[in-house]
């Protein structure tokens, strides 16, 4: 019986190294109740970089991107992994029968990731009233992932090659020293994913509405209404790919929230916003997992019922000016995401439920930035045009399931 080859391929089931982008990033803006006078428009261009390496895991600690990649492999996950019942009973006889136990440990499946990304968001904005303004965002976002995978054995493994050719099984131990240099493309080859390989890509992202009606207007401070749609313009990472990184999750998001700006001296000014995004249910192709402990699994299904978690924000900065339109800014975020669900009709509910686990997701930031504005200096005359310039730095203080990388970005404005 070919006993080496179910224990290399159901070795490698076990191992969970699916990754997607979390849905909570770093913030890029900084709060604002202002809205544009009647008549005015203005066009944004907006460039934010990230390079991910490392994240928050499910515990709040800093783990690398990999670390979805890296997983002992256990005597127990090996018998667990084979779903045929028959190859099953006699993979664990042999495998107990040469001495192992369960918690025996043969291996460790390790890896490395990378993903750089670029977001490109050319933003129209027009004041409809002196209270209204409608704004929409195009987001082109170019992302590169590297990932690269291994095989780190112990003494566990050639144990067993040493007794397969001790057994006459030349033929057995020369194929699992080969199914064991590739593990991981081996693994996915047996379930149906496309190749892992190294990927450069630019697509469109979710294209956002936003409004903002202003609900008062005093001297030194002003309060507004926002909303938001976001549509699913972007492309999820198709099934049939183990690794990728999404430009957009495939469903339609609503959100609502106040801003508030409080002007404390002509220099100083302190903003907040509140709001709450909900994530609306849809239906999704995906793959269902047989283990709790991955994702990586040769199961189907089509229109599967998902409910994204719902999204809760509030973030708070201030602004200095400096002198002659410069501007030193610096805030506050907190964001949190409650847990998807998912369900179908194929499988049992509790497949259903492993691919719920760990995405519920929290998320604090510190941003800081510099920003020259010459509106104020157009209006007095002495700006040839009213334009804007923003460069933002944004830190992730802690987190749970996100990504922990800080992010830049930039912004120029104009005004017409």
């Amino acid at each position: 019986m070919k006993v080496f080859r179910w224990l290399v391929i159901t070795a490698f089931a076990c191992t969970s190294f699916y990754l997607q982008a979390g849905d909570l990033k770093a913030p890029v803006d900084f709060p604002s109740a202002k809205t544009l006078p009647k008549g005015v428009r203005n066009l944004r261009f907006k460039e934010a970089w990230i390079q991910g390496t490392q994240m928050y895991d499910n515990s709040g600690s800093k783990v690398s991107l990999g670390n979805k990649i890296d997983s002992p492999i256990t005597v127990e996950k090996i018998i667990d992994g084979e779903s045929d019942p028959d190859k099953q009973a006699v993979l664990a006889g042999y495998l107990h029968g040469s001495g192992y136990e369960d918690s025996d440990e043969l291996g460790q499946v390790s890896g490395e990731v990378n993903v750089a990304a670029n977001v490109y968001a050319p933003i129209v904005a027009y004041g409809f009233t002196n209270k209204l303004t409608v704004a929409v965002a195009v987001p082109i976002i170019q992302s590169k992932t590297s990932i690269d995978t291994g095989y780190i054995s112990n003494d566990g493994i050639y144990e067993i090659k040493q007794k397969l050719e001790s057994q006459g099984n030349l033929q057995d131990s020369e194929e699992l020293v080969s199914n064991i240099n590739r593990p991981v493309d081996k693994k996915l080859e047996d379930y149906g994913y496309q190749p892992m390989v190294d990927e450069s890509k630019t697509e469109m992202g979710d294209i956002k509405l936003v409004s903002k009606y202003k609900l008062q207007d005093q001297d030194f401070y002003t309060l507004s209404l926002l909303g938001e749609i976001t549509l699913p313009t972007g492309k999820e990472v198709s099934i049939d790919k183990a690794f990728g990184v999404p430009s957009g999750d495939g469903q339609t998001d609503v959100g609502l929230g106040l801003a508030f700006d409080y002007d404390l001296t002509d220099k100083l000014n302190f903003s907040e916003s509140v709001g709450f995004i909900v994530q609306l249910p849809d239906k999704s192709d995906k793959r269902i997992p047989r283990r709790a402990d991955t994702t990586l699994t040769p199961d189907k299904e089509e229109n599967i019922n998902r409910n994204l978690g719902d999204i809760l924000y509030a973030n708070l900065a201030s602004s200095y000016n400096l002198f002659y339109g410069f501007y030193a800014k610096g805030g506050y975020s907190f964001q949190y995401k409650g847990r998807d669900s998912f369900s179908g009709n194929r499988y049992q509910d509790y497949r259903y439920n492993w691919m719920e686990v760990n995405t519920e997701q929290n998320m604090h930031s510190l941003i800081g930035g510099l920003s020259f504005s010459s509106v104020q200096l157009y209006q007095q005359k002495r700006a040839i045009i009213p334009l804007e310039a923003n460069l933002t730095y944004s830190a992730v203080l802690t987190g749970k399931n996100v990504v922990s990388d800080a992010l830049i970005a930039f912004e120029a404005v104009l005004y017409f």
